[in-house]
């Protein structure tokens, strides 16, 4: 569940952002935060090893998830902050600091 709201809130990110700069790829239109872009690269990556080798990825999985939510939580963007509450109304609360960005509006 991690991968899909970080990278619902990424694409709603993205969608903003071009939308704002006109389509002006230029201008960096679609472009995303790029701390949070790493982040769910990360996402990405942890489900990918998952899927791949799942008896050696569920040693330290739940670490690796820990890990990812502290990291992100760090992020203090606003409109970060904000895709990401959207997207846990959307798929689901993140448990420990991204979950309470849910229960705090």
């Amino acid at each position: 569940m991690h991968y899909l709201v970080f990278a619902q809130a990424a694409r709603w990110l993205s969608d903003e952002s071009f939308e704002d700069k006109e389509g002006d790829q230029d201008f960096g239109a679609g472009g995303i935060d790029g701390y949070f872009a790493k982040e769910v690269t990360e996402a990405a990556r942890i489900l990918s090893r998952l899927a791949w080798s799942p008896w050696l990825a569920r040693i330290d999985l739940r670490w690796r998830l820990r890990e990812l939510r502290i990291r992100t939580a760090k992020c203090d963007a606003p409109e970060v902050r904000r895709a990401l509450r959207n997207a846990q109304h959307t798929y689901g609360e993140l448990p420990g600091p991204l979950g309470e960005l849910v229960t705090k509006t």
